[in-house]
Order: C-alpha cells, then sequence, then structure tokens
C-alpha cells in the first residue's frame, strides 16, 4: 500500500488489507484510506462486512465465484436484511403454563 501512495497511483488494489492487524493499527488503516481514497479508484476484497461498510461506497458480495448483489451499504441493507427475525406461533393445545415455561427458560 506503501508504495502505491508514494507513487501516486490512480487505481490501488488491495486483497484483505487488514488480515491479521490489531483492532488499533487495523482501524489506523482504514482511517488513512478513507483519505486517501479521494481522487482515487480502491478496490478491496474483505471477508468482514465492518470493513466493507466502513470503507466501501459500494460494495459487491460475491458467492461461488460470482457477484450475486453490488450496491450502496445502505442499499445492501433495505433489500437483503440488516438482521434476523423470531416468528413463535403457538398452537390451542399449549396451554398458558406451558407458554410461560417456554418463556422463562427462553430468558436463561
Amino acid at each position: 500500500m506503501a508504495i502505491s501512495l508514494i507513487a501516486g497511483s490512480k487505481l490501488i488494489l488491495l486483497d484483505e488489507p487488514s488480515s491479521g492487524m490489531d483492532l488499533t493499527s487495523k482501524y489506523k488503516l482504514w482511517d488513512i484510506l478513507k483519505e486517501i481514497k479521494k481522487g482515487r479508484i480502491i478496490i478491496l476484497t474483505t471477508h468482514y462486512m465492518d470493513e466493507a461498510d466502513y470503507l466501501g461506497d459500494r460494495i459487491a458480495i460475491m458467492g461461488e465465484g460470482k457477484i450475486r448483489c453490488c450496491g450502496s451499504n445502505f442499499y445492501l441493507k433495505q433489500n437483503f436484511g440488516g438482521g434476523y427475525k423470531l416468528l413463535i406461533e403457538f398452537t390451542e393445545k399449549l396451554r398458558a403454563a406451558e407458554k410461560a415455561e417456554l418463556f422463562a427458560n427462553m430468558e436463561k
């Protein structure tokens, strides 16, 4: 990365740039990349959505060697979800005491 910056490259390709770094170094690197991206194209690969979310203007997600979706982090969260939903349906056979026991066990 340092050689790319010294040479003034307009296109920088980075493969897992923060892999193996401690948190302090990783966040410093992210800040440097945010700062230097003006006037450049930076393409990076990562397995970490927090890194892609922080650094990427556009994010492409690959699966089985193909791009499965592409867009801004807002677009991806709106269209492909941002969490999990748990739906529990009770049948008529489940009595009130059984419901209470089920919820008590879930809190543990």
